[in-house]
């Protein structure tokens, strides 16, 4: 209808060769659509909210110049955020900070750090995706270097943008959330990701430890947890990021909520909207 080009804003998607358990659009979607920021890095390849900031400001200068419409459509709070109300500038952390962060999560594991940034950042927390440890180490660094919370550091100053951000949140109801990511973890799996994960897993191990739907698979492959319990992992992980993603959601006041079976309510909100 709109004829509106789509960016991703996937933390995941970014990344070639992660198809199946990042439910990435299919290639045909994206012969219909031009999509952007999907499938430009190496797994492992560094990526971060201020660089998506950077490529989506560039992106959507050149969208505007002729087209009236974009999409920004995906699921890292953080970096809607970053493209939609900026980043400050974080501070630099100390080599001896970045140390004592790699000797904890040998020594404690991740799960004490992401407690430990519950504690300190509840609000980054909530949107962050805490199984991908350099993020949380990242965030800890911020923190250990400065005393101050990662989130005190995000622009509070309203970015200055030259076009009109309309905010849609398509919400099903959270039991018919939670069954639908079950029967997709079910459909996945018959596409083949535990083909997906391993190739991950023994060419990319930095990027596999990181992600929900890859990581669960490790001690499977070293031969330490069946395959219906990796299954099952996936589910339970999955529906608790998705619960993180919807409290930072249903926490944003502009957003305009819809259930996705609501299209003719959505499209007459849209079209009044570009109509103002």
């Amino acid at each position: 209808m709109y004829k509106a080009p789509i960016i991703s804003a996937d933390s995941r998607q970014i990344y070639r060769y992660m198809d199946i358990g990042t439910s990435k659009v299919s290639k045909t979607d994206q012969q219909r659509a031009k999509h952007y920021l999907i499938d430009i890095l190496e797994p492992g390849q560094s990526f971060s909210a201020g660089k998506f900031e950077e490529l989506g400001d560039q992106l959507l200068k050149e969208i505007f110049s002729n087209k009236d419409v974009a999409i920004l459509c995906g699921g890292t709070a953080f970096y809607i955020e970053s493209l939609i109300y900026g980043l400050d500038n974080f501070p630099t952390v100390s080599n001896e900070i970045k140390l004592g962060l790699e000797d904890d999560l040998a020594k404690l594991g991740l799960a004490v750090l992401v407690e430990e940034l519950k504690e300190i950042d509840p609000e980054l927390a909530d949107k962050m995706d805490l199984n991908n440890h350099r993020r949380v180490m990242r965030a800890l660094g911020i923190y250990r270097q400065t005393g101050k919370s990662p989130s005190s550091f995000f622009n509070k100053k309203k970015k200055e943008l030259n076009y009109q951000p309309i905010f849609i949140l398509l919400m099903p109801d959270r039991q018919e959330l939670y069954e639908k990511i079950n029967f997709r973890v079910d459909e996945m799996m018959a596409e083949g990701l535990e083909q997906e994960a391993r190739f991950i897993f023994e060419k990319y191990p930095e990027q596999f430890s990181a992600t929900v739907g890859y990581a669960e698979f490790r001690e499977y492959f070293e031969g330490n947890r069946s395959l219906k319990e990796v299954i099952e992992l996936i589910k339970r992980n999955t529906r608790r990021y998705a619960k993180r993603q919807m409290t930072w959601f249903r926490g944003k006041n502009e957003w305009k909520q819809f259930h996705p079976n609501e299209k003719e309510e959505i499209f007459n909100f849209l079209n009044k909207q570009l109509s103002a």
